[in-house]
């Protein structure tokens, strides 16, 4: 069963820049926000947290946009997602600052995270008054019309969007992250142009986001996406959602390294092997990447085994939904090719011909800027609806 009080590290990196968002065409330069890894140390999971102001300023005057909602100003975008190190965006980042911070389901880390945002807010060069809108991307099952998270702070009475809004003194939205990460590549990434679209967010866990006649699909409650925790193989590996069987246990990041760590113990000669079996430590999946981004060649096998794999699953993707455009995107598509071609062989091998040639199977472009890109599109769109 899946424990959500993950006792965590965490390395907290702010980085400063400026964003400015166009209405409908969004064209954006670069942002402001602030990224914390937390690193579990049972499960060597990364959760990032990326928060980012965007300006108020659109192809509309601030007059015409006080005559939408009645306010000018800033949003504020908190986007939770799994990604590589922020300083991957080193031509964004102009200054790094690192923070302790523990991350659990308990009312003292989320007291906490509200204290590194309002900290991130009073360092901003904008005053508090003129951010309009958070909006806070959430790993796993959420309810963004309720603002509630199935998993994680959830011992609260009111509503995570209302507790956040109460510690922020902001109004306050809440998203999936996958979901997050779908909107922002659909506007400002690979998918214009594109109607139908499913976007893969292939990390530590394994989800994806659908997009329907250009809009996101929710469902009832807004739990859609949960691919990875459809039943597919006979392993008898218990899923951290507590089933038996799920796609992400065998394609995900948890995966990814189980399968490398059995290798290696096999004996299979890797880079990776004296921090294995001499240190004694713990692989973590940015361990893996970089690994695989130097070639070792029994990192890149394991990860094409798991490439072939999502692959055979998301065939069926393909022959259900007919998309335009199917996205590889999440911390593990950073492997680019690596993970992207035999994706396509697989799906090709697996799913209908007539299908499947209807459909572009490409690598995220935005990457690891997906999540907090698609936040603060969001609480811009939330914005405006007002």
């Amino acid at each position: 069963m899946h424990s959500f009080k993950k006792f965590s590290k965490a390395v907290l990196v702010i980085a400063v820049c400026t964003a400015i968002l166009i209405l409908l065409d969004t064209a954006l330069y670069p942002c402001t926000f602030m990224r914390n890894d937390v690193h579990t140390v049972v499960t060597q999971q990364f959760d990032d947290i990326i928060l980012g102001t965007s300006h108020g300023k659109m192809d509309i005057d601030p007059e015409s946009m006080e005559e939408v909602n009645g306010r000018t100003g800033h949003n504020l975008c908190v986007g939770g997602e799994y990604g590589i190190d922020a300083y991957y965006l080193t031509k964004l980042i102009t200054e790094k600052q690192k923070v302790p911070y523990v991350y659990e389901n308990t009312p003292e880390s989320l007291a906490e995270m509200g204290k590194i945002i309002n900290v991130f807010i009073d360092n901003l060069p904008i005053k508090r008054e003129e951010i309009l809108e958070v909006c806070v991307n959430v790993a796993e099952r959420v309810r963004p019309l309720e603002g509630r998270a199935y998993n994680m702070f959830n011992f609260l009475e009111e509503s995570l969007a209302e507790k956040l809004t109460e510690l922020l003194e902001l109004p306050t939205c809440i998203e999936n992250d996958s979901r997050s990460m779908t909107y922002g590549e659909f506007v400002k990434g690979c998918c214009k142009g594109k109607k139908d679209v499913i976007f893969v967010n292939v990390c530590w866990g394994l989800g994806i986001g659908i997009i329907i006649d250009g809009k996101l699909y929710y469902g009832k409650s807004g739990y859609s996406g949960e691919f990875g925790h459809m039943t597919a193989y006979n392993n008898n590996i218990i899923c951290h959602c507590g089933k038996i069987g799920c796609v992400e246990t065998e394609v995900s990041g948890r995966a990814l390294k189980r399968k490398l760590m059995e290798n290696i113990l096999a004996g299979k000669p890797s880079i990776l092997s004296d921090k294995v079996l001499k240190q004694k430590e713990e692989l973590t999946l940015e361990d893996i990447m970089d690994a695989i981004a130097k070639e070792d060649v029994v990192s890149l096998a394991t990860l094409q085994h798991i490439a072939d794999e999502l692959g055979k699953q998301l065939a069926g993707i393909i022959n259900i939904f007919n998309p335009d455009m199917l996205v590889i995107g999440g911390e593990m598509s950073v492997t680019g090719d690596y993970l992207t071609l035999p994706v396509n062989m697989g799906i090709k091998k697996y799913s209908l011909n007539i299908m499947n040639e209807d459909s572009q199977i490409v690598t995220s472009e935005l990457k690891d800027q997906a999540g907090v890109i698609g936040a603060c599109l969001i609480a811009r769109q939330k914005l405006l609806t007002i």
